[in-house]
């Protein structure tokens, strides 16, 4: 049973967790689709992703030819609209995952029993592990002693042992 996702395409590669673009490529498809593909986020080799980018392709753009990305351009309707479009004519639902932080979407979504996911959860950023990592670094900050402290048990050490 392979997955199709539905990637609200602009969604990832403006997110503050996207940073993988290659530098010598100026096309958001190709970066999108190799960032993808390195981090394995598909899972599956079998499953396959239609990546829907709001627009026209630009002139430089730079597709990766791999059958399992399907580069979807929005023309004059929105990202948002094709994207509903093709969950309407989705003929097998279960095995389709929407990726996109837009709440008209998931709402849309989840009404044809479609799975979502955020860009974070696709990306594999685990917010929990983000916490209990902060709260560590925290507690080791607050384990350490500032120039103050420091200098203060330094003075107090120096007229107990240089008497």
């Amino acid at each position: 049973m392979s997955l199709l996702f539905v990637i609200d395409a602009y969604n990832i590669t403006n997110h503050r967790l996207f940073n993988q673009r290659p530098a010598r490529s100026k096309s958001p498809c190709f970066g999108l689709t190799q960032f993808i593909k390195t981090n394995r986020l598909l899972g599956s080799a079998k499953n396959k992703a239609i990546l829907v980018f709001d627009g026209f392709p630009l002139k430089d753009d730079r597709q990766d030819q791999d059958s399992q990305f399907e580069v979807v351009y929005s023309g004059e309707s929105s990202a948002d609209e094709k994207i509903m479009k093709i969950i309407e004519g989705a003929k097998n639902k279960p095995n389709l995952v929407v990726v996109s932080d837009d709440k008209e979407i998931i709402y849309f979504a989840r009404v044809y029993a479609v799975k979502t996911q955020a860009v974070a959860e696709f990306i594999g950023y685990d917010e929990a592990e983000n916490k209990k990592a902060m709260i560590k670094k925290k507690q080791e900050d607050d384990d350490k002693l500032n120039y103050s402290q420091t200098h203060k048990i330094n003075e107090e050490l120096k007229k107990i042992w240089l008497k």
